[in-house]
């Protein structure tokens, strides 16, 4: 399926800008710069949380105390046909999001007994930095598109532990992880013009995306920590025309 996602936009991308290629090829094209806040359907699928088991300890239990929507800023450029009605999209932005779990275990002694309780909170940072290149058909007058991108992602993930014991001893650790992710994107975009230089940008659609593993920064080894960020998704701003 990822093969078939990059040959299928490689070719999109080749029809679009090699085949109109002549002398007066700069002429034929217009350009677009979009600045645009991202919104998501969906908060990230919370799925670590076997990973916050306790050593030793065979109960526990998971509060999720405080989840961050997925929210990012998205900057786009566009290249439009001015002889037929395709587009060639280029994007890259930042995106974020966050969980904190509370874990209470049970805290147990050399034989097995119970002594306590171990209170042990979790704050996890995700940042992703995703990268889309994609083709678009327009109306005549360029204000609605209709577009498919394939997205390659880089995500960071930055985890901080707390642990307080019984006996009133605490521990605090911090790990880092990064990742990658390919995934696909389509949807419509509407954008009227509000002057001849600057266009509203109204846009939505659907993001298939997810990071299967991450590897921590120090140790390089992978773990099993995981993200969904496949959803709907809006994005609002403004295009200004070059």
């Amino acid at each position: 399926m990822k093969l078939f996602l990059v040959c299928f936009f490689l070719f999109s991308i080749h029809e679009l800008v090699f085949s109109q290629i002549d002398a007066d090829s700069v002429a034929k094209f217009n350009f677009r710069f979009t600045v645009t806040y991202n919104w998501n359907t969906d908060i990230p699928g919370i799925q670590n949380r076997d990973e916050h088991r306790l050593k030793g300890s065979n109960e526990f239990s998971v509060k999720d105390k405080d989840v961050t929507s997925l929210k990012g800023m998205i900057a786009t450029f566009t290249l439009l046909s001015a002889n037929d009605y395709k587009a060639l999209h280029l994007r890259f932005g930042k995106m974020m999001t966050g969980y904190q779990y509370d874990v209470t275990a049970k805290e147990t002694g050399i034989d097995g007994t119970v002594i306590g309780t171990v209170q042990t909170t979790i704050i996890e940072r995700y940042t992703i930095y995703p990268f889309s290149v994609g083709a678009a058909f327009t109306t005549p007058k360029q204000d609605i598109q209709c577009f498919a991108e394939m997205v390659v992602a880089l995500g960071n993930c930055d985890e901080d532990y707390t642990i307080a014991a019984t006996n009133g001893g605490t521990s605090r650790f911090s790990n880092s992880f990064t990742g990658n992710a390919l995934g696909y994107q389509c949807g419509i975009i509407i954008s009227p013009k509000l002057s001849s230089a600057i266009a509203a940008h109204f846009e939505g659609g659907y993001r298939g995306l997810r990071f299967y593993e991450f590897e921590n920064s120090k140790t390089k080894q992978v773990n099993s920590l995981e993200l969904t960020l496949s959803c709907a998704f809006l994005n609002l701003g403004l295009s200004f025309i070059l």
